[in-house]
């Protein structure tokens, strides 16, 4: 799987949260994460993943599929 997000977005977010992109990504390789379909999304089909990082952090992602 590739992931691309963007870099503004990115920056926000690790200003926010403390947490970077790309460490969160690693989120979608925990082979014990739980994945849903996102029930608030609207224009868009969304998921929501929980799962550890890389770095052993439990996160929570949220994430579309792009073409």
């Amino acid at each position: 799987m590739q992931v691309s997000w963007d870099p503004i977005k990115a920056a926000a977010n690790e200003a926010a949260h403390g947490v970077k992109f790309a460490d969160a990504a690693t989120v979608l390789h925990d082979e014990r994460a739980l994945t849903r379909e996102d029930p608030d999304s609207v224009g868009e089909q969304r998921f929501v993943t929980l799962g550890r990082s890389g770095e052993g952090k439990l996160l929570v992602v949220i994430y579309t599929s792009r073409s």
